[in-house]
């Protein structure tokens, strides 16, 4: 098994654009969605400075790969509980909206008939005043002897 040093090493040169010689690259596919990535890792024994892999190696390696695989699926989890809280915030987003609209429409109404009975209001109010206007200026008329033409 590599020490953590080389891979760390390896890592920064395969994250920085560099690929030094000597060493291959293997390209490994995602367990999950099918995305494709390129690791470095040795392909010969002759690339690797180190003991062949033991048995308690691969079963590290096994253990460390199912420790991943758990916090995948923990991350799936907790992105699906993300999308369903985005999935009810956005119908509750739609239900407000559709309150609101309703709401407006209602004070608009209301305002409308208020604007509408006010101006009706007004109107008669100016037509009583003109009638009685019209009164007062023919009895002033009467009794000054003057007519309006």
């Amino acid at each position: 098994m590599l020490d953590a040093a080389t891979r760390a090493g390896w890592l920064q040169d395969y994250v920085q654009g560099r690929r030094p010689a000597g060493r291959s690259v293997v390209d490994l596919t995602a367990r999950k969605g099918g995305d494709s990535f390129v690791l470095p890792f040795p392909m010969t024994m002759k690339d690797q400075h180190n003991e062949p892999v033991t048995k308690g190696d691969v079963a590290e390696l096994q253990q460390e790969v199912a420790q991943i695989d758990r916090k995948v699926e923990h991350l799936d989890q907790k992105m699906n509980r993300v999308e369903k809280s985005l999935h009810q915030f956005t119908l509750d987003l739609g239900v407000f909206k559709e309150e609101m609209n309703h709401h407006f429409m209602e004070i608009v109404e209301d305002l409308r008939d208020n604007f509408g009975r006010a101006r009706s209001d007004e109107i008669e109010s100016l037509k009583d005043g003109k009638a009685d206007h019209e009164r007062r200026i023919r009895r002033l008329e009467k009794s000054t002897g003057l007519v309006a033409a």
